[in-house]
């Protein structure tokens, strides 16, 4: 948010671009950008704002030859979780974590629903098969309990991402796949689509991404809500001032959306009772990822857009655009060089004329063991290679008392002079090199 928020005070040019995922996250993106324009223009009246950059709607892809179901796969998982033909498998793929993907409970309880009216009729048992990782532990055992408590005629199976296989199994072995994301951290949902590849029929939330993937005839879009104007403000407020974590952000936030529980329970019933509308749908899925979210599809809309953004910046270019020249690094108002953002922090700055001499200090450590010493590695980052430094000291060192300028050193040592400039710093911190008098 802060950063789209910048982005209309920044260099940019009507032809660069922001590729949205999806329809909702276009509308999403514009009206940041909206908002951002009114504060820019009640702040600074008169001044006229740039262009907005192209937000064109490209989605993710997938290769949908990997999700080729595997006959041998699904029946090896169906014997795993003793699932039999006659029973309904629903699967799902994804983070098993409340805060940043979906709240398992809402589907506990659809997931009973349907099982109590299909055992009426007769019908087989329900299970419900969560493929993913646990980011955190303490999640795995609330999943348990609540599927326990909340679908207990409900088989409940938990199988863990890192095994690789189990992922194909997964698809393979499913009669349909769910994915009721109530998240806001959620901006395409990539698995429903691996599924549709497999030929499953969906269930997923009406929510973001998932509106423009899935359609009537490949699954089921159960509605969802958002708290109303007002009632969730102070919850982005106590985000945007640092009280809250992005994390307790998007609980907060899951908490207060609500999916139809009753249309999840009729989805699931409505697959369970017909076969062949499980195969009509994962038939309709599987064409609609093959025709928009393949790869092969999709990489040429960004092709598409290159060409587009080429033709408009070669046409400014002809008319003597671009107007804005680039700026040198150190003025970037937002991460300007120290010496420009704390000028009058130091003493002084280190003249490039000045000349340094080795101070010959004996019976101490080296660069190398003072680098040790220092436990510079400890963030993984150095500002020279001590290697590169004790050649510039050797070089200083050879120059003698009189010691020699940065320029000096950078011809004796063939290296930058910035190089040298840096190392000389470092080795003037550490009493290597001092600065001759006069």
């Amino acid at each position: 948010m802060q950063a789209l928020f910048d982005l209309r005070a920044a260099p940019q040019m009507p032809w660069d671009a922001l590729i949205c995922t999806s329809r909702a996250v276009q509308a999403s993106i514009r009206r940041l950008m909206e908002l951002a324009e009114a504060h820019l223009s009640q702040r600074f009246p008169g001044a006229v704002l740039p262009a907005r950059p192209l937000l064109p709607v490209i989605p993710l892809g997938v290769h949908c030859s990997d999700f080729q179901p595997d006959p041998a796969l699904g029946a090896g998982l169906r014997t795993r979780i003793g699932a039999d033909p006659g029973d309904l498998v629903a699967v799902c793929i994804a983070r098993c974590t409340p805060d940043e993907k979906f709240d398992p409970l809402p589907l506990f309880l659809a997931m009973e629903l349907a099982a109590d009216v299909w055992r009426a009729e007769g019908g087989g048992t329900l299970h419900l098969v969560l493929h993913g990782q646990f980011p955190e532990p303490q999640w795995e055992g609330v999943y348990t309990a609540a599927a326990g408590s909340l679908m207990p005629s409900c088989g409940f199976h938990l199988l863990d991402d890192n095994r690789g296989g189990d992922r194909r199994a997964t698809l393979s072995g499913g009669d349909v796949f769910v994915f009721p994301v109530d998240n806001l951290q959620e901006s395409f949902g990539l698995a429903p689509v691996e599924a549709m590849a497999a030929g499953l029929p969906v269930i997923v939330s009406d929510w973001d991404g998932l509106k423009d993937t899935v359609t009537p005839d490949t699954g089921f879009r159960i509605p969802t809500e958002l708290p109303r104007a007002g009632l969730s403000s102070y919850i982005s407020s106590r985000y945007l001032g640092g009280t809250d974590s992005y994390l307790q952000y998007l609980s907060q936030l899951s908490a207060l959306t609500p999916l139809d529980v009753r249309a999840m329970a009729e989805a699931l019933l409505a697959l369970a009772r017909d076969p062949a509308l499980r195969a009509r749908m994962g038939a309709a899925a599987r064409d609609r990822a093959r025709a928009l979210y393949d790869w092969s599809v999709v990489i040429p809309q960004m092709q598409a857009l290159w060409g587009e953004q080429a033709a408009m910046l070669a046409h400014a270019r002809s008319r003597g655009g671009p107007a804005i020249a680039p700026r040198e690094p150190g003025l970037i108002p937002v991460g300007p060089a120290v010496d420009q953002m704390f000028a009058a922090y130091p003493t002084a700055f280190a003249a490039p004329d000045r000349r340094l001499a080795a101070t010959g200090a004996a019976h101490r450590p080296s660069v190398t063991e003072t680098f040790r010493l220092r436990n510079y590695a400890a963030r993984r980052r150095l500002v020279e290679d001590p290697a590169r430094i004790e050649a510039i000291l050797a070089a200083y060192a050879a120059s003698g008392p009189s010691g020699a300028t940065e320029a000096e050193i950078a011809a004796a040592t063939r290296l930058p002079v910035a190089v040298v400039a840096r190392a000389a710093l470092w080795l003037a911190k550490y009493h290597f090199l001092q600065q001759v008098p006069g």
